[in-house]
């Protein structure tokens, strides 16, 4: 918590992992209630003034000519992650204030994925799962990964609902749970509407159907 929360509001603006072009695709929606069309929507003039170090003055840089740095490249994302990011964007009219925001919003949803990597570990592990939710720790406290979670990415979101749904998969086979079954596909569906990378998740989640559907079919 004291790493992530230093990070959120100590951390250069904006950091090199794209920071900038996801914090623009949050503007957009909270700004004009739409989502950004990729190779046509420019970033946003504050992103841009805060890039160049002269926020809140007006920035020089010309959208129009400055190539994929003008454009809100990150326009392809889903985007479930950005629109429940707009509450936090409406926190301060300032813009440097609205990306802290943002940022001690994602260092939640870190708080958050360390849960449920507990949960995780109590569903498979059992009486030991101690054991287990020790060792995600280790991972969950390292720097990079802090830092990678609280500066602003759809990736604060992906995690824990990842987490979320293999727990629900697990579950819904260990318990030959329909209804658990259910909850996971709703889960999943989440993940793709959070990070298109997470359509790796349907093969595990159509394996698990598969298998319970044999399981369920009378011999």
């Amino acid at each position: 918590i004291a790493t992530g929360s230093v990070t959120a509001l100590s951390f250069h603006l904006f950091s090199p992992i794209d920071e900038g072009a996801h914090f623009a695709y949050v503007q957009q929606i909270a700004d004009h209630g739409s989502l950004p069309v990729l190779g046509k929507t420019e970033n946003s003039l504050q992103v841009l003034a805060i890039s160049q170090g002269v926020y809140p003055g007006p920035t020089t840089i010309n959208p129009k000519s400055d190539g994929l740095a003008g454009l809100s490249y990150e326009a392809f994302q889903p985007p479930l992650y950005y629109v429940v990011a707009v509450p936090a964007f409406y926190a301060s009219g300032n813009f440097i204030t609205k990306v802290h925001a943002i940022r001690l919003f994602d260092l939640l949803l870190l708080l958050a994925a360390v849960a449920l990597a507990g949960r995780l570990c109590r569903a498979v592990l059992g009486d030991q799962w101690m054991i287990g939710w020790t060792m995600t720790m280790v991972f969950f406290a390292l720097p990079g990964v802090v830092l990678r979670f609280v500066t602003i990415s759809n990736l604060a979101l992906a995690v824990p609902l990842t987490l979320l749904f293999v727990t629900e998969v697990w579950i819904a086979w260990d318990r030959h749970s329909p209804r658990r079954l259910i909850v996971a596909g709703v889960v999943l569906g989440l993940c793709i509407l959070t990070e298109l990378e997470l359509l790796l998740l349907v093969p595990v989640f159509a394996l698990v159907v598969v298998a319970e559907a044999v399981h369920q079919k009378p011999q």
